[in-house]
């Protein structure tokens, strides 16, 4: 998949046709005074700007996944739908659950694995977003939905990586046989498996009820309102911020109202532009495109796209 960096270099050739010719790069330039990008003035929205945001919609939450994935979107990590999973290294992943919008709907897993970053594809009948005519975001790739009960290779490193591509679902029955620095990472419900070489075992998990512990993870969907986002409790507990303003690029992965908990990862593709948060204990924090949780100062009014308290 195209870096981020690569992307970014790009724009190198274009860079260089403004340098100056030879016959004047000796010539000494008068220093001048550069204004700076004018930023913003933070302003944080009232109770009842807060609750006239859209409701955070369609969720995913985090089930589990390798050690570093699980450090990056912990266990119960919740995200809008419409946001990119990013991860750094080939043998990462993890495993989130699209919650449910109804007692009837069938649970259903999807699994973002390997360096790079990924989008959920539509739910099981629709049909995909229209991309806008002018689209200047490079292609995302999908992660690969699964039936919970289902069991599939989340990530495979070593010698025998090709042979155990991610994403491969496999029976319970298979035989796995590895050779000596191979690893080869197994998902079914909520339960993840390491099998290492070398050695060989079967792939099935005994004596879990994968559907029952996936579905205690996904069944819990409220669509939160975003009223007042101050608490008077003191007890310990963790605090959440909301999508108050955005470009209009960066709000389709992170919609008005979204609910994101404090410190949580936020991933924004190049040209997305920037995202506006506000924190339940107060204040604003601005995130800007080609990163994740790249701190900004929030772009001038005349930058913004929609969102309450924005200002004309």
């Amino acid at each position: 998949m195209t870096t981020w960096r690569a992307l970014a270099l790009a724009g190198l050739p274009g860079m260089l046709a403004f340098a100056a010719p030879a016959s004047a790069q000796d010539e000494e330039v008068p220093e001048t005074d550069v204004p700076e990008a004018e930023a913003a003035e933070p302003v944080e929205l009232t109770d009842e700007e807060l609750a006239a945001l859209p409701p955070s919609g369609p969720s995913l939450v985090a089930i589990d996944g390798s050690p570093w994935g699980k450090s990056l979107y912990p266990r119960g990590f919740t995200l809008p739908e419409t946001a990119i999973v990013c991860l750094e290294d080939a043998g990462d992943f993890v495993v989130f659950g699209r919650k449910r919008e109804s007692a009837d709907e069938k649970p259903e897993a999807l699994l973002f694995s390997g360096e790079g970053c990924m989008a959920a594809p539509p739910r099981g009948g629709e049909e995909p977003a229209e991309e806008p005519e002018e689209e200047t975001l490079p292609p995302i790739p999908e992660a690969i939905a699964f039936d919970p009960d289902e069991l599939i290779i989340a990530a495979s490193t070593g010698p025998d990586a090709p042979r155990f591509p991610a994403g491969t679902k496999i029976v319970a029955a298979t035989r796995i046989c590895l050779e000596e620095g191979s690893r080869v990472s197994l998902f079914t419900g909520a339960i993840v498996r390491t099998i290492e070489g070398a050695e060989c075992q079967i792939a099935g998990i005994r004596g879990v009820s994968t559907r029952s512990a996936f579905a205690n993870l996904t069944s819990k969907n409220r669509r939160v309102r975003t009223g007042s986002v101050r608490s008077a409790s003191t007890s310990p507990r963790e605090t959440y911020m909301i999508v108050i303003r955005g470009s209009e690029v960066a709000r389709r992965f992170y919609p008005l109202g979204s609910r994101v908990r404090t410190g949580g990862r936020i991933c924004l593709p190049p040209s997305s532009g920037f995202l506006t948060f506000q924190r339940e204990e107060g204040g604003t924090l601005t995130y800007g495109e080609d990163g994740c949780n790249r701190a900004i100062a929030e772009p001038a009014a005349s930058d913004q796209s929609a969102g309450a308290g924005s200002g004309p």
